[in-house]
């Protein structure tokens, strides 16, 4: 069993005490350690690619997004009054941040089919379709 699972300075410092944030670095470094002694199968290699690739693609859309969305009041006000008997009786400033969270989310998919049609375009992928 290992045991040499130890927090770096920069963690401590990020976890700022919290034993849940310290218990999930743990279990994290603990992962690492077995996945480091994984042998993969070509085709497991193959899928670990494709995820990666994947991950990196959404990181990129995200991060060409992130600056551009917004939430503002009415909007936060107008899905809370649509919803209202979602929220058993809580005020809007109670659920605020759930609403907000699925406005971003709205957003996001949205901002993504925009840079994606963008680049369908940009790249004339529906004429080069009919090469296939």
């Amino acid at each position: 069993m290992e045991k040499d699972l130890k927090l770096s300075e920069e963690e401590k410092e990020l976890a700022k005490g919290d034993k849940n944030t310290i218990a999930r670095i743990l279990v994290k470094k603990a992962i690492m350690a077995e996945l480091s002694k994984k042998e993969y199968t070509e085709a497991e290699e193959k899928e670990l690619e494709i995820l990666k690739e994947n991950v990196e693609v959404e990181y990129f859309l995200n991060s060409m997004i992130k600056d551009k969305i917004l939430v503002f009041d009415y909007e936060l006000l107008d899905l809370y009054k649509k919803n209202i008997t979602n929220f058993e009786g809580k005020s809007i400033e109670e659920v605020a941040n759930n609403l907000r969270q699925v406005i971003v989310n709205q957003k996001l998919v949205e901002e993504k089919a925009k840079i994606v049609k963008e680049l369908v375009e940009k790249y004339n992928i529906n004429e080069k379709l009919k090469d296939y």
